[in-house]
């Protein structure tokens, strides 16, 4: 999941992005801050919680679609 944000951001995407980890470190957690992730989500989640994080980003989403 890093990698894959790291090389997404190397190329410039500017998208929100939720991650769902099921090993989260602190030092994890501020790397992908770093890279700015909108919200982290720990394993095992609540549906409820995923709903409300995609539902807190999607304003953004409609009025910035491009990231």
């Amino acid at each position: 999941g890093l990698e894959l944000l790291e090389q997404l951001r190397g190329k410039r995407f500017r998208g929100r992005v939720i991650v769902i980890s099921g090993y989260l470190t602190l030092e994890l957690e501020v790397k992908y801050r770093a890279l700015g992730v909108e919200r982290i989500i720990g394993k095992p989640f609540d549906l409820d919680e995923l709903r409300q994080a995609v539902e807190d980003s999607r304003p953004l989403m409609v009025s910035n679609p491009m990231g």
